[in-house]
């Protein structure tokens, strides 16, 4: 008796599991590569953005340098006198803070840097002078013991750092009064109860000389010793106490 051979219709299962290891490998091989590209772009992003951060890190610190020692027509070669007590004149100064100390060793103005720098970093601190907005009305004499403008529009206060400068000569005192932020003539006093000596011991032109306001912690960069800060902090006309969070 003869029988008619059956026809095999589909597929194996030994096929079937065949296709469904070589689809699931190619599956794989296309998800890693678009996790690859993924972590690519990443990396070239974060890559972008510190190199951006740098570029306006170095501009800014740029721009800092440029301007420290500025005393007016004063080219900065002199060395002002100091009258305003607990102020120190360095200019442009750097510092770095080792394990047994700070090289060179920190003004006391800057002692409190010891809590908030890194160690084993650098701190770089710039000083110079800013346009207070108001012009002198009059000369100030060697024994003068005040200054008088035509207007403070700057809000210029009591215990304000200001630089006098000539071409020549320069002083820096501190504010012993409350010259008052509305209109009209200000007097600003520079008594010893917070300068040493009171008097700059040389007469300034009220047309020719350079009354500024003295910053004398405008511009300090320096690598914060706290992971919630910045990588690189910049701090701006303020004291060092005050440096509490991160300034931009």
């Amino acid at each position: 008796m003869k029988t008619k051979a059956s026809l095999q219709i589909g597929m194996s299962l030994v096929e079937l599991m065949v296709a469904l290891a070589l689809g699931a490998f190619l599956i794989l091989g296309v998800v890693n590569v678009l996790v690859s590209s993924k972590d690519s772009g990443q990396v070239e992003t974060s890559l972008a953005r510190l190199q951006e951060n740098g570029r306006i890190a170095l501009d800014l610190m740029v721009a800092d340098i440029r301007d420290a020692q500025h005393m007016g027509c004063n080219p900065g070669t002199v060395v002002p006198m100091v009258m305003a007590s607990g102020v120190s004149w360095n200019g442009l100064a750097g510092y770095e803070r080792l394990s047994a100390g700070w090289e060179p060793l920190l003004p006391a103005a800057l002692s409190g840097l010891t809590t908030v720098a890194r160690l084993g970093s650098d701190v770089l601190n710039l000083q110079h002078g800013a346009s207070q907005g108001g012009a002198m009305t009059a000369n100030v004499t060697a024994t003068s013991n005040s200054i008088a403008l035509d207007g403070n529009p700057e809000c210029l206060k009591k215990g304000d750092l200001m630089l006098l400068s000539s071409c020549a000569t320069a002083a820096i005192f501190a504010i012993t009064n409350e010259p008052g932020c509305t209109p009209g003539a200000k007097t600003l006093n520079h008594a010893a109860a917070a300068n040493t000596p009171a008097t700059f011991g040389t007469t300034y032109n009220s047309n020719t000389d350079d009354l500024l306001q003295f910053f004398d912690k405008p511009g300090m960069w320096l690598i914060p010793d706290a992971p919630e800060r910045l990588p690189i902090f910049r701090s701006m006309r303020c004291t060092v106490s005050s440096m509490a969070s991160p300034m931009r």
